[in-house]
């Protein structure tokens, strides 16, 4: 019993740094979006590839489409209070040198990922060698 109570200790003192990044992240659905945030007056739809670097604003909803990959050297930032749903099976993929997600909500300012009216969608992918930077996000379904 202390064996495995001790490795699993160490489990979470080891993961603890890597979870850090993913603190305020929970469900879409557990509370609304905070009234500091805008309301969204636009709906964007993105079926494409992105193939230079963009900026995705809080006043508009956007809707992901198939499957939406981001071209090599591009900066994918998502604002704070953005929402970004999802089609059935729809994804959003970086995968290529130097592809970047960036999408840095704060605890007030939260960003979601859902997918539209429920659906379930496929995936928010970075692959090697892509990067990405995530804080304060809510993933729905």
């Amino acid at each position: 019993m202390q064996h495995r109570s001790a490795r699993s200790a160490l489990t979470a003192t080891l993961l603890a740094p890597l979870l850090a990044p993913l603190a305020g992240c929970g469900p879409a659905d557990e509370t609304p979006a905070p009234a500091s945030c805008p309301v969204a007056t636009a709906v964007v739809e993105h079926a494409q590839p992105v193939s230079q670097s963009e900026r995705w604003a809080a006043t508009a909803t956007h809707v992901v489409r198939g499957d939406v990959a981001l071209a090599a050297g591009v900066t994918l930032t998502i604002d704070p209070c953005a929402r970004v749903t999802f089609a059935q099976g729809a994804s959003l993929t970086a995968a290529r040198e130097g592809a970047r997600i960036v999408a840095e909500g704060t605890a007030a300012r939260p960003i979601t990922f859902d997918g539209v009216d429920d659906a379930r969608w496929s995936q928010l992918a970075i692959e090697h060698p892509a990067s990405a930077v995530i804080r304060h996000a809510r993933f729905g379904h």
